[in-house]
């Protein structure tokens, strides 16, 4: 089991922008997430039998599996419509 000042000095490397004389570590408490957030999320879609062919095919010709193709996809359209929205307000 790790100590309480070596889980402070992991997080301290991590958070140079902080000195360790700006933390009082005799009233220091660790406190764990709830919950993690995951990287991915498994999600289920229905999509059409040609979309997956056509995300095959082009994925064999990149050298890229053809989920991370989707995937990448699904990031580019979200960042341009971000754009759009950020533009509009």
């Amino acid at each position: 089991m790790k100590r309480r000042s070596e889980n402070f000095e992991k997080v301290y490397t991590e958070c140079s922008n902080y000195k360790l004389d700006d933390f009082d570590l005799d009233s220091a408490v660790v406190v764990k997430p709830k919950k993690k957030l995951r990287k991915t999320y498994p999600l289920s879609l229905r999509i059409h039998k040609a979309n997956i062919i056509e995300a095959k095919l082009i994925g064999l010709a990149k050298g890229i599996p053809y989920q991370t193709l989707l995937k990448s996809y699904i990031k580019e359209g979200l960042e341009n419509d971000k754009r759009l929205v950020a533009s509009k307000i």
